[in-house]
């Protein structure tokens, strides 16, 4: 029987050796993707443009500031903040009231320009499909309406609370972006028309958009984040106020160590790697599993004969090489 099973061992043998090669595979793709990834950072100028953004005053607008944001000082005054659409629909008596819906037309609740029906009805830019959302039954409950918007999983939500006492209730339908492209409203409620006609829209909030202005010019936004006004910059504005602030942008930490610690240490481990993977018994007690065939990862050579001639970048629209010498950063 051992004889037998030696062409089974072999191969057996055979297919764990081949297992170690993938795995060795695996880990070398690892550390030259790393490797990759470190020489992009250091070849981007931003990475060596840290910047730090201040306020004059937080509450009402703050600002981050992102790699290679101009230094400099920016004046921003916020005239009004972006909201969403409020709705609180008082005098309910329960949470299983009627919602008094159109008998005839349903309730229509229009999100960012989209019109959806409790009859299935779905109206986009005056097209109707029709069976594109669910069908709501007859005469629903606030809760039967509260869940028909949430399930619609678009921008808007609702939610069904107790008020001043037990036989007190809300129906709150609100927008969950703000801007007037994210308006919601909503017709159908026929309560509102005086049945019940203790059933009010007591609580209403627009959807609007943030007003301010940067060093004299007004925007408008639909967010109260503004990423697309100061190069560099993420604005929050916070609070509304007659008052301009100032938006401090100055250098911040310097990573040009890291950068470059972080790019040693991704190289050095790609070449040790190698160099265990390709060890042969004559210079190596533990053999790699490549010792036989070298050649297989020839390709890190070609990684060490490019870094060993330097790096090149693009600074100010101009290609330079920048030496390894005069990074400090030594061969062996």
């Amino acid at each position: 029987m051992t004889v037998e099973n030696k062409p089974l061992d072999k191969i057996q043998t055979q297919i764990e050796q081949k297992k170690l090669v993938i795995s060795d595979l695996g880990t070398i793709k690892s550390k030259v993707a790393t490797f990759q990834d470190a020489l992009t950072l250091f070849q981007t100028p931003s990475t060596f443009n840290n910047s730090l953004a201040s306020s004059s005053d937080a509450t009402i607008v703050s600002a981050t500031a992102s790699n290679g944001a101009v230094k400099g000082n920016h004046s921003v005054t916020v005239t009004s903040l972006a909201t969403a659409t409020r709705n609180t629909l008082t005098g309910y008596t329960s949470s299983t009231a009627s919602a008094t819906v159109d008998a005839t037309n349903g309730f229509a609740i229009t999100v960012a320009g989209t019109t959806y029906n409790t009859n299935g009805n779905k109206t986009v830019s005056g097209v109707v499909t029709a069976n594109a959302v669910t069908v709501l039954g007859a005469s629903p409950s606030i809760t039967d309406l509260k869940n028909w918007i949430n399930g619609l999983g678009v921008n808007v939500s609702a939610s069904v609370v107790q008020t001043t006492s037990s036989s007190n209730w809300a129906l709150m339908i609100q927008g969950t972006q703000t801007g007037t492209t994210n308006a919601v409203s909503y017709t159908g409620l026929t309560g509102l028309s005086g049945s019940p006609a203790a059933l009010t829209d007591t609580s209403v909030t627009a959807a609007a958009n943030a007003s301010f202005i940067v060093n004299g010019t007004t925007f408008s936004r639909a967010s109260n984040t503004v990423t697309d006004v100061i190069d560099g910059l993420t604005l929050s504005l916070n609070k509304a106020s007659a008052s301009a602030q100032t938006i401090s942008v100055g250098k911040g930490t310097d990573v040009s160590n890291d950068a470059i610690n972080t790019l040693i240490k991704a190289y050095n481990e790609v070449m040790s790697t190698h160099k265990s993977m390709t060890a042969n018994s004559a210079n190596s007690d533990k053999p790699g599993n490549f010792a036989k065939s070298p050649a297989t990862l020839s390709f890190i050579n070609q990684i060490k004969d490019s870094f060993a001639k330097g790096i090149s970048y693009t600074a100010n629209g101009t290609l330079t090489t920048m030496s390894l010498s005069a990074l400090g950063i030594d061969l062996q």
